[in-house]
């Protein structure tokens, strides 16, 4: 493309500072990953997944909206937002000294490291389901209801009014419930299931089985070819029958999105021909003004604030272990961890 005299300048610069911070850029990045460790190496690669791991940082929360208390753009303690920081820069967390869950179990003190990561392996505090996943399900089916409507979106929670129970009385031999069933969204009689998976790839166990260190989204590919499908038993579609699709939803802890779900928010968004549904306005902005830019900035926003809640609940200075109480309410499970790609338990309400 041929640009006149009188407008080359301003027309061309643009092009040519992106370029030149892309070329930058990029050689920070390799210097970045040449120098570090294999968990660095794996955390880099998961924050440079295109839309998602940063959507968060772009959002000012506004009043809240979600519920009564909270909106969805919105820490739930002020202690939350250096905690989320501190998780990116694999430091240990302000306050976070010791594992109160370790010491109410066991009765002896167990030290955070430098680097802040018992998190990801502690026997005795964060399970995965509990601490992140039903939050981005919760998150996500309050988004698809205000988009879709209350009658397409089915989810199991005390709304629900029964519905998915009815879904797997009708389907019984899938072998696993859902998180969320689409009614009608890919077409009359159709029902798409939603499995939310959420991970950490910087554990150990995910870089030495699936190599997430070298890989980038290994471990979202992972859940979404492998383990997802294997959970699941889907029928041969029959002529007449209703048509089941398995839509597999990652979204890594700090917030980077897999393949299915990146796809999944543009469908979402070209019904509404990319703008915020007016159910949603009160929680647009500046950075969010279509709608994947909303869907993309509230759920990894959820992922991050459910793991820095987590995170602040599980851990305690040096001076607050000291009278930790003993209570054995939660014994050790190390194959519940974060650390671990499975997880053999069932989703806890």
């Amino acid at each position: 493309m041929l640009y006149d005299l009188d407008t080359l300048d301003s027309t061309t610069h643009p092009h040519a500072a992106r370029a030149i911070s892309a070329i930058v850029d990029a050689q920070e990045f390799l210097d970045l990953y040449q120098d570090a460790d294999a968990v660095g190496r794996a955390r880099l690669l998961d924050a440079s997944t295109p839309r998602g791991p940063s959507s968060w940082l772009r959002r000012i929360p506004r009043a809240p909206a979600f519920s009564a208390t909270r909106g969805i753009f919105e820490f739930q303690h002020p202690s939350d937002y250096p905690i989320a920081l501190a998780t990116d820069l694999q430091v240990r967390p302000p306050g976070s000294d010791h594992c109160r869950t370790c010491a109410s179990s066991t009765g002896a003190l167990q030290p955070i490291g430098l680097d802040g990561r018992h998190w990801i392996s502690c026997p005795h505090g964060l399970r995965l389901q509990r601490s992140v996943h039903h939050p981005v399900r919760d998150t996500l089916a309050w988004l698809l209801t205000a988009v879709l409507g209350e009658r397409m979106v089915i989810r199991e929670d005390r709304d629900g009014g029964g519905r998915m129970s009815s879904f797997m009385q009708r389907f019984p031999g899938l072998g696993h419930q859902p998180d969320i069933v689409l009614e009608g969204f890919d077409g009359p009689g159709s029902y798409t299931i939603l499995e939310i998976k959420t991970c950490e790839p910087a554990g150990d166990t995910f870089i030495a089985h699936r190599h997430t260190a070298t890989s980038r989204g290994a471990a979202h590919r992972f859940l979404e070819q492998t383990y997802s499908p294997g959970q699941y038993t889907m029928p041969a579609h029959q002529p007449g029958a209703p048509r089941l699709r398995l839509l597999t939803f990652v979204v890594s802890v700090r917030g980077a999105l897999g393949s299915e779900a990146q796809t999944f928010i543009r469908q979402i968004s070209a019904r509404v021909a990319g703008a915020v549904p007016y159910r949603l306005l009160d929680e647009a902005s500046w950075a969010t003004q279509g709608c994947a830019p909303l869907f993309r900035s509230a759920i990894t926003f959820a992922a991050r604030r459910a793991l820095a809640a987590g995170i602040r609940r599980s851990t305690c200075t040096a001076a607050e272990a000291r009278f930790a109480e003993r209570t054995d309410w939660l014994g050790p499970d190390p194959a519940r961890c974060f650390d671990c790609p499975v997880d053999p338990a069932p989703a806890e309400q």
